[in-house]
């Protein structure tokens, strides 16, 4: 705010002088070359603030702010677009893996996540039993963490 002052102040200071030289100034050639003078300098007092703009800053901003959007957008539609084919993956091969046993789950669930180097990972796995397999949830658990090797929660619906 206080550049904006000084600009203004500036700017007023330069049509003030600019107004005494075009008085002061004869009607001949010099009078109008100091006409075309006084309104290139005022011309150049009103576009200050854009000539001493470090442009190289606001626009590497503006460029990291869209950056940063687009790569949370993107990441947003890459775990929509991986997370259904890995739940039916994890859901497929945790039914085979109890099936091999002659257990059951209601519901197999994987839960992803996105590491600093931008891998999915599967996080946890979460396995819904009704209160018949809930007497199994040991052995669904192990054979499960033996299976994907990641920590498995059982619950019962």
């Amino acid at each position: 705010m206080a550049e904006l002052k000084v600009w203004g102040i500036s700017l007023c200071c330069v049509a003030a002088a600019c107004a005494v030289v075009q008085f002061l100034a004869p009607d001949n050639g010099v009078g109008r070359l100091l006409d075309v003078l006084c309104g290139t300098v005022l011309l150049f007092s009103v576009l200050s603030p854009l000539i001493t703009v470090d442009w190289e800053n606001v626009l590497s901003w503006e460029v990291t702010q869209l950056e940063t959007e687009q790569s949370a957008h993107l990441q947003q539609h890459l775990q929509q677009q991986l997370h259904q084919p890995i739940q039916e993956a994890v859901a497929d091969a945790g039914a085979a893996a109890l099936a091999s046993y002659g257990l059951t789950a209601q519901k197999i669930e994987a839960v992803t996540d996105i590491d600093e180097r931008d891998g999915i990972y599967i996080r946890e796995i979460a396995v819904y039993l009704n209160e018949q397999q809930a007497v199994r949830r040991v052995a669904v658990k192990q054979i499960l963490e033996q299976r994907f090797a990641v920590d498995v929660t059982v619950r019962e619906e």
